[in-house]
C-alpha cells in the first residue's frame, strides 16, 4: 500500500503513551488532561466532541475499554458499537490474537448482514460514515510475549491479512467507487521489554498509513528529505516521501476525507500533504481548521481570509490559516497552562506550611514546653493581626476564583496554605527560639538530611544514586554505638543493603539490548529481533528462497499440498491455514541438510562480523 497506493510517515504521540489519550488525541483532535487518570484512564471526566459525533454514523468493532467513552455523550443513535466481553481481555492468553480475529470476523458479518439487510446497506453508504476498527491483539502480545516474539511477529501478520481481506470486503461492497478512504495507525508504541506509558521514542512514534479516496499517491523523497531516527531504512522506505504528523492531526485529517466539521476542541493542525484534492478544497479546509482552532478564543480574525477565500487567492489561504491556527495553538496553550503557576505556588505553599506546621507541632507536643517559654507581650495584638491579614488575603483570593469561575478544588488549594501559614506566623517565636539553639550536630543533621532528599531526586535521572545511598545506609550503623551492642545485626544489614545496591546500577528494562545480562534462554528472540532491525532476514529469507528452489523442495512440498488436497474427503472446502498446519512437519523435515548447513554459516558469519564474536 506504501509504495503503490497511498502515503506514510510516523505520528508522534504524547506523554502518557496509554490507550485513552492516544484514542482521545486520535478521534478527538486534543490531548487529554491527565486528570484522566483519577478515572483509571476509561470513563470521561467531561464530555467531549469528536469525528464519531460528527459523522452521519459511525459504527465501531473491538475494546469495550475504548469504544464506550466515544459513544458516552454522542448525539443519539450516532454511534454504535460492537464489543467483545472484557473476560477476552486476558494478559495471561497463549495467544491474544482472537481479539484482533474476532474484530475482523464480526466486520464480514455486518457486511454480509448489510447485502441481505437493504435499509442497512442505504445507511452505510451514505455520506460521511465512519468504521472504526480497534485491534487490541497485538497491544496484548506485546505485553504478554514482547515485540519481536514469535506470538506478536504472528499476530502482526493476523492483522496485516485482515486488513487485505476487511479491505476487498469493503471495496466490492461499494462496487470499488473509489470513494472510501483509509487510515491506519496506531494509539501508542511500545518498548522491546513490552511496556509503555513513558516518553521513549519506541514508546511515542507510531507508523501512519493513509490511502483511498482523496488521499495523496507515493511520491519520491526530496533530496532534502532527512532524518536521524533511522525508521525510513530500517523499513525500507528511504526511496518514498515521508509526512511526520501530530496525534492529534489525525483528527482533521479524517473530518476533511469526509467533509464532515472538524470536532469543537480539537487542536491538530490539518497535514495538507496527506490529501490529493482541488487547490480550493485544499484552501477551504485550512480555513475550517484555523476558524475551529480560533473559534475556541470566541474571537473574528476570519473575515480577512474569508474574503480572501471567495477571491480565490487559496494559497495565500492555506499559507495564512496554516500561520494563524499556529498562533491559535500557542493561544491555547496559553489558556491551558493559565492557572498553573497559581496553583504551583499554591500547592508548594500548602506543603512547606504543613511540613513546618508539623514541626511546630512536634516543638510544642513533644519536647519540654518550659525550654521555649516565650514573653506574651503585645501577643493577643499580633495574633488578631495576623489573622486579619489571612481573612483579608483569603477573602480577595475567593472573590478572584469566583470571577474566574473556578473549580470548587481551587479554593481548597488557598485555604490550606492559608491556614497553616496564619498558625505558623501566629507562633513563629518557638520556632526561633529553636533555631536559636541549634547545635553543630543539628546542623550536621539537617545537611545529611537534604543530601539524602537530593539523592532521591537525583535518583529519577540516575538511577546509580540509589546504590550510593543504600551504600551509606549500610555503613551508618557502623558509625553508631549500635556496631558495639549487636555486631551481627549491623553485619548483616550492611550485606542486605550492598546486595539491595546492586539492583539500581544494573541496565534499565525495555530501553537498550544488553546481552551480558541476557540468558541463553532469550538469545533467539535477540537474534531474531537483531536480524529484522538490520534487514538480513529478508536477505537470509531470499537466499533461502533460491537455495530451496534449486534443490527442488518447492516442488515438492507443491505436489505433497495437491496431494492432501486429493486426499481429503471435500477437497472443495479444505482451508488454507488447515492445509499449511498439516503439511509443515513434513515440508520441514524434506529441507536438505546441506541447505541447513549453509543458511547456519550465513547466519554464524553475520554475527561474527556484527558482534566480532
Amino acid at each position: 500500500i506504501v509504495e503503490n497506493n497511498g502515503s506514510w510517515g510516523v505520528l508522534h504521540t504524547r506523554v502518557p503513551t496509554e490507550s485513552r489519550p492516544g484514542h482521545v488525541a486520535l478521534l478527538a483532535g486534543f490531548y487529554e488532561d491527565v486528570s484522566a487518570v483519577t478515572k483509571g484512564w476509561k470513563e470521561n471526566p467531561v464530555q467531549f466532541d469528536s469525528i464519531f459525533n460528527q459523522s452521519y454514523h459511525t459504527w465501531s468493532w473491538g475494546s469495550p475499554d475504548i469504544l464506550p467513552m466515544f459513544s458516552q455523550g454522542a448525539s443519539p443513535q450516532r454511534v454504535t458499537t460492537h464489543m467483545y466481553p472484557s473476560e477476552f481481555e486476558d494478559f495471561a492468553s497463549s495467544d491474544a490474537s482472537k481479539l484482533d480475529t474476532w474484530v475482523f470476523d464480526r466486520v464480514q458479518e455486518f457486511f454480509m448482514e448489510a447485502k441481505r439487510n437493504s435499509s442497512l446497506g442505504k445507511e452505510i453508504k451514505k455520506n460521511g460514515v465512519i468504521l472504526f476498527m480497534h485491534l487490541l491483539g497485538v497491544d496484548t502480545n506485546g505485553h504478554a510475549h514482547k515485540p519481536y516474539s514469535k506470538k506478536y511477529l504472528d499476530n502482526i501478520v493476523t492483522v496485516d491479512k485482515g486488513i487485505e481481506k476487511t479491505v476487498n470486503l469493503i471495496e466490492d461492497f461499494f462496487e470499488f467507487d473509489n470513494k472510501t478512504a483509509y487510515i491506519f495507525t496506531s494509539d501508542h508504541g511500545m518498548t522491546d521489554w513490552g511496556s509503555h506509558g513513558a516518553g521513549l521514542n519506541q514508546e511515542t512514534d507510531c507508523p501512519m498509513i493513509a490511502w483511498g479516496a482523496g488521499v495523496s499517491k507515493p511520491l519520491l523523497a526530496p533530496p532534502e528529505q532527512h532524518y536521524e531516527d533511522g525508521y525510513s531504512e530500517r523499513w525500507h522506505l528511504s526511496h518514498l516521501r515521508r509526512l511526520d504528523v501530530m496525534q492529534a492531526d489525525v483528527t482533521p485529517l479524517a473530518a476533511s476525507l469526509l467533509g464532515i466539521p472538524i470536532p469543537v476542541n480539537s487542536v491538530g493542525m490539518l497535514p495538507i500533504s496527506y490529501l490529493n484534492t482541488s487547490h480550493s478544497y485544499l484552501a477551504e479546509s485550512m480555513l475550517v481548521n484555523a476558524k475551529e482552532i480560533v473559534a475556541q478564543f470566541k474571537d473574528n480574525w476570519i473575515s480577512n481570509l474569508t474574503r480572501l477565500h471567495d477571491e480565490g487567492r487559496y494559497d495565500d489561504v492555506i499559507s495564512a490559516s496554516r500561520t494563524l491556527a499556529m498562533l491559535g495553538i500557542k493561544g491555547l496553550n496559553y489558556y491551558h497552562n493559565y492557572n498553573r503557576p497559581f496553583l504551583s505556588v499554591m500547592i508548594a505553599g500548602g506543603f512547606i506550611g504543613w511540613i513546618l506546621y508539623v514541626i511546630l507541632f512536634t516543638f510544642k507536643s513533644c519536647i519540654n514546653p518550659d525550654i521555649f517559654v516565650v514573653k506574651r507581650t503585645d501577643v493577643t495584638e499580633t495574633v488578631s493581626k495576623i489573622e486579619s491579614a489571612f481573612l483579608v488575603i483569603s477573602l480577595t483570593a475567593f472573590v478572584f476564583l469566583f470571577v474566574q469561575r473556578s473549580p470548587f478544588t481551587h479554593y481548597i488549594y488557598v485555604a490550606i496554605p492559608g491556614f497553616f501559614w496564619s498558625q505558623i506566623l501566629q507562633q513563629y517565636k518557638i520556632l526561633l527560639e529553636r533555631i536559636k539553639n541549634i547545635g553543630l550536630g543539628d546542623i550536621l543533621y539537617i545537611i545529611t538530611l537534604f543530601f539524602c532528599i537530593e539523592l532521591l531526586v537525583m535518583s529519577f535521572f540516575y538511577r546509580i544514586c540509589l546504590t550510593v545511598a543504600l551504600a551509606f545506609l549500610g555503613i551508618w550503623p557502623l558509625t553508631t554505638a549500635l556496631l558495639q551492642k549487636d555486631k551481627f545485626l549491623c553485619g548483616y544489614w550492611l550485606i542486605a543493603c550492598f546486595l539491595v545496591g546492586v539492583f539500581p546500577s544494573l541496565p534499565v528494562v525495555g530501553r537498550t539490548a544488553n546481552y551480558v545480562y541476557v540468558s541463553e534462554d532469550s538469545a533467539k528472540e535477540l537474534l531474531h529481533k537483531q536480524l529484522i532491525e538490520s534487514g538480513e532476514k529478508d536477505r537470509l529469507k531470499e537466499y533461502l528462497y533460491g537455495k530451496l528452489v534449486e534443490a527442488g523442495w518447492k516442488s515438492d512440498v507443491m505436489a505433497l499440498c495437491r496431494d492432501n488436497v486429493k486426499r481429503s474427503d471435500d477437497p472443495d472446502t479444505v482451508k488454507l491455514d488447515d492445509l499449511i498446519a498439516k503439511v509443515t512437519p513434513t515440508a520441514r523435515a524434506m529441507v536438505p541438510d546441506e541447505v541447513k548447513r549453509e543458511l547456519l554459516h550465513r547466519i554464524r558469519t553475520y554475527l561474527v562480523n556484527q558482534y566480532n564474536l
